[in-house]
């Protein structure tokens, strides 16, 4: 791999991996909020097994390669990411895509760049696909059986059914 393939590299898996922590942090912290603490558990268990299995990655390489201000992508946004009018359930939803396409791409670069992390970031992709469908399954469960007379919680789970379907097409 030559000078720029290495900087492009840890780039990619420095972005992906703050990326990874970032989303699972999200579901975490919703899943605390709600008072869901076996979620809450699950996910803090995978961000932990994610930092484990990447400890031994060369973290100065990962942060002398970040160039955030001449990243071409920083500016290019979709409609969905600049409205979350589906409250926490399509937060829920938008940050289970984002660590299962976070952990693929550290996965596939990581068979390079640090090819022993590779299958275990593999084993931690499995495990937040199990725990997001759960998740996002329990969400739609729940929705079906809120109270109409709570207006409130209607509120919250708004647009919860789009975002599951979407999450888990």
């Amino acid at each position: 791999m030559n000078h720029h393939e290495n900087q492009s590299a840890h780039r990619l898996l420095d972005a992906n991996l703050n990326r990874a922590f970032e989303a699972l942090r999200t579901l975490e912290d919703i899943a605390r909020f709600q008072n869901q603490a076996a979620f809450q558990s699950k996910y803090k268990i995978l961000r932990h097994q994610l930092r484990t299995t990447t400890q031994d990655w060369s973290h100065a390489r990962l942060y002398a390669s970040r160039d955030a201000g001449h990243d071409v992508g920083r500016e290019t946004k979709t409609i969905s990411e600049s409205s979350r009018t589906g409250g926490l359930s399509e937060i829920a939803a938008a940050a289970s895509q984002r660590i299962q396409q976070s952990l693929r791409c550290l996965e596939e670069v990581s068979k390079f760049a640090y090819p022993i992390s590779a299958s275990a970031i593999e084993s931690v992709r499995y495990q937040v696909y199990d725990v997001n469908a759960q998740l996002l399954l329990s969400q739609k469960r729940d929705l079906l059986f809120l109270p109409i007379a709570n207006s409130r919680s209607r509120t919250l789970f708004k647009g919860c059914e789009n975002s599951v379907s979407l999450a888990l097409t």
